[in-house]
């Protein structure tokens, strides 16, 4: 029985690395993809491009934080 509360707990403090990690990634990916101009770094984009970058970056800040908080609140 105490072997299974060991593993149950690891997996659980694995999982919520795993989260925070990945959130501070996809976070990070957003945030660069929407201030990529103003960071200095041109990735030549058209307008139909830019909009697009535009959704993804805001869906990649959005999913970031939701990765953050299922690790903070599975803790």
């Amino acid at each position: 029985m105490v072997f299974d509360d060991k593993e149950r707990n690891t997996s659980s403090w694995l999982r919520n690395i795993y989260d925070y990690t990945m959130g501070v990634l996809w976070f990070a990916l957003g945030i660069f993809l929407l201030f990529h101009k103003k960071l200095g770094i041109d990735l030549k984009l058209t307008d139909k491009e830019m909009v697009l970058t535009n959704i993804f970056g805001a869906s990649s800040v959005l999913y970031g934080l939701f990765r953050i908080y299922r690790g903070y609140k599975n803790k």
